[in-house]
């Protein structure tokens, strides 16, 4: 799990049917002294695993990924970019499956970062 570790959720609301969940990067983590040392970058894989955790509390059930249609880095995200994220989950919840489009950009939404649209299934 990185929530509370990598990141922490500062908001969390729904409004209409999507999510939308307010997002600080941990800086300190020590992922970054790796990826890169010097010029810290946020690595994709751990940006699909906020996604993840953050269907577990909309659904409050542990999930998998079972399918990834799109996966988009559109722009590098750093830990300094980092400190007030909008994590957007457009939802439709189906018994134990959710197909999800989701956008991961700056609080403004003028800097997107990632866009995903997937399948998650309780475990």
């Amino acid at each position: 799990m990185l929530i509370d570790n990598y990141f922490k959720i500062n908001e969390f609301k729904e409004s209409n049917s999507d999510f939308v969940f307010n997002i600080s990067l941990m800086p300190q983590h020590r992922i970054y002294e790796g990826h890169f040392p010097g010029n810290p970058v946020s690595p994709g894989v751990c940006s699909i695993q906020m996604m993840r955790e953050c269907i577990e509390k909309i659904t409050g059930k542990s999930m998998i990924i079972v399918s990834i249609g799109l996966c988009r880095f559109v722009n590098v995200l750093t830990p300094d970019k980092g400190q007030n994220l909008l994590l957007k989950i457009s939802p439709v919840i189906e018994g134990a499956s959710v197909k999800a489009n989701i956008v991961l950009s700056d609080n403004s939404e003028s800097l997107v970062f990632v866009t995903f649209k997937g399948e998650f299934i309780e475990k």
